[in-house]
């Protein structure tokens, strides 16, 4: 028997180790190439948001227009006043709106030139719409492959004439959309992972998106109950229990802290949900969509279409259509629904009459509202993004090409030929003299004294005042008994009194007819509406008779 003898190979003589620098980019070039693509073109999305925040700001800055909307002057009115006031603190953050886009607006709003020149109240807006372009790309690269996709859904966002002018002024829309965006990422990096820390930051933005409009409790309420349908298939009863405490207690502290200082503060804990009304009674008798479903669907629908252009908006309905066919109600999938929620939130509003749209083109006679239509934009993003996410080169070619050409087309054409739909509301003036004109008599005739003038009528007008009257000489209906006091004895309290003539202003109603009036004060000025009185010169008679009570009349 033979044996086969195998002989070893040679072995080979090792070489020297030697001691090698990798310098960072050889390090960085290591990583996978989806995550160096998805970091570069992160970079970019933010620098190019960053710039069309910069330049949009300084068009309408420019302009004067970024105070084109009451709210946004009343708005930083509440910020300041927290700091900056004859009573400052919390209370001063009123009982309707939302704190904390306020309070986020309080890091700047100290300052006398960023208040005035509007910048303190539009900064948070700008870091929203920021934030708001950076999630809109990682939704979709983290649901679909092709980066196309990613960036037609985060153009089709940044590239919005009524999103870049809405980031320009201090409202509270584009906050509430980076909220959500940002939630709704983090809800779908959830139900892959199941990692408590993505619930804890979904659960984070939710919170944030409470405290800064009412569009966000629909949202908080929707999610908990996916936090639970999902825990419940992947871990049971128990998993499921688990999720939405963890979820509950984050995503519901905004919601729970509001009703709490209402109550603390107001002795109301629902007084919010009646506009401040202390009768807890609202007006629903003239809302036309109340208990008018397909008015309700036409309103909404019309304003959000006009936000985006007639083709983008058919585009994202063609994408939601095939969305919907594809994925149906797979489970990793539920939280890209939470884009529609404005939707359904807002045709419940409007049905229920607690709110509505007015648009010339439905039939009324002004603008009113037309903004709601803005938070359904990131749906739109989405599901035209996730048509360039279509399967075959061709194809995928056709949509990126279509839908960023129809996006350009619509951010061209509404900054050169056409006014913005956002914008049609502040460019009416319903009261037929502007808030400046107004205000502007008072600050040339100003030198001294306080000023009783009611804040929730005359916001607008007292932010014009303010850039050279000092914060502490008015007394407002935010002011608790200084204001009571000065509106039953004005002569002993005030130089000036400044009252619009209509049954919604508080000074009217109390004191047009009084004789304190004549007696003491002289019709100065009539601007528009508004009626300016000053203080005789004589001294208001301080004898042991009482002054004449708040109900008497001449």
């Amino acid at each position: 028997m033979t044996r086969s003898i195998t002989t070893p190979a040679p072995s080979l003589p090792k070489p020297a180790l030697r001691r090698t620098h990798i310098s960072l980019p050889d390090a960085l070039s290591r990583r996978p190439r989806w995550l160096a693509e998805r970091v570069r073109d992160e970079w970019v999305i933010v620098l190019l948001a960053v710039l069309i925040s910069a330049c949009a700001y300084g068009w309408y800055a420019s302009r004067g227009v970024t105070f084109g909307y009451a709210d946004a002057l009343s708005r930083m009115e509440i910020a300041r006043r927290v700091l900056v006031s004859r009573t400052p603190g919390l209370a001063q953050l009123g009982t309707t709106w939302l704190p904390l886009q306020p309070m986020m607006m309080m890091l700047l709003i100290w300052n006398n030139t960023l208040f005035h020149d509007g910048f303190a109240g539009s900064f948070p807006s700008m870091v929203a719409y920021v934030i708001a372009s950076l999630y809109m790309y990682r939704i979709m690269r983290l649901l679909f492959a092709p980066r196309a996709a990613a960036w037609v859904a985060a153009l089709v966002f940044m590239l919005n004439p009524n999103v870049a002018y809405m980031q320009s002024t201090a409202m509270s829309e584009v906050p509430m959309i980076a909220t959500a965006v940002v939630a709704i990422y983090y809800m779908l990096v959830w139900a892959r992972s199941y990692h408590a820390l993505d619930l804890v930051k979904s659960a984070l933005a939710v919170a944030a998106g409470t405290a800064i409009r009412y569009d966000g409790w629909p949202l908080a309420f929707a999610f908990a109950a996916l936090v639970f349908y999902l825990g419940w298939r992947q871990r049971g009863f128990l998993g499921a229990q688990a999720w939405s405490i963890l979820y509950s207690l984050l995503a519901f502290s905004g919601c729970v802290a509001w009703v709490i200082y209402n109550q603390l503060i107001f002795h109301d804990a629902l007084l919010f949900i009646y506009f401040g009304n202390s009768s807890n009674t609202l007006n629903l008798a003239g809302v036309p969509s109340y208990h008018n479903a397909g008015l309700s669907f036409e309103m909404y629908g019309y304003a959000a279409g006009a936000m985006v252009g007639w083709v983008t908006t058919a585009l994202a309905a063609v994408g939601l259509i095939v969305f919907m066919a594809i994925y149906r109600l797979q489970a990793r999938m539920l939280p890209v629904y939470g884009l529609l929620i404005p939707f359904a939130f807002y045709w419940l509003t409007f049905f229920l009459g607690w709110d509505t749209i007015l648009l010339p083109q439905l039939g009324a006679n002004q603008y009113w509202n037309a903004r709601f239509g803005l938070q359904l934009v990131p749906f739109m993003a989405f599901f035209v993004g996730y048509l360039a996410a279509w399967p075959g080169t061709l194809w995928r070619r056709i949509f990126v090409a279509l839908s960023l050409g129809v996006t350009v087309f619509f951010a061209v054409a509404n900054s050169t030929v056409q006014t913005p739909f956002i914008r049609q509301e502040p460019l009416q003036d319903a009261r037929g003299v502007s808030s400046k004109v107004v205000a502007d008599w008072l600050v040339k005739n100003y030198h001294g004294g306080n000023v009783l003038i009611n804040y929730l009528t005359d916001a607008p007008e007292m932010f014009y005042m303010m850039q050279r009257i000092p914060d502490d000489s008015f007394i407002t209906d935010a002011n608790g008994w200084q204001y009571t006091h000065a509106l039953q004895y004005p002569q002993l309290s005030v130089t000036w009194i400044v009252m619009e003539n209509n049954s919604s202003n508080q000074i009217w109603v109390t004191l047009h007819n009084r004789t304190v009036l004549q007696k003491y004060f002289v019709l100065r000025a009539v601007v528009g509406n508004t009626l300016y009185y000053q203080r005789k010169l004589t001294r208001p008679e301080t004898s042991s008779r009482s002054p004449e009570p708040s109900g008497g009349v001449t």
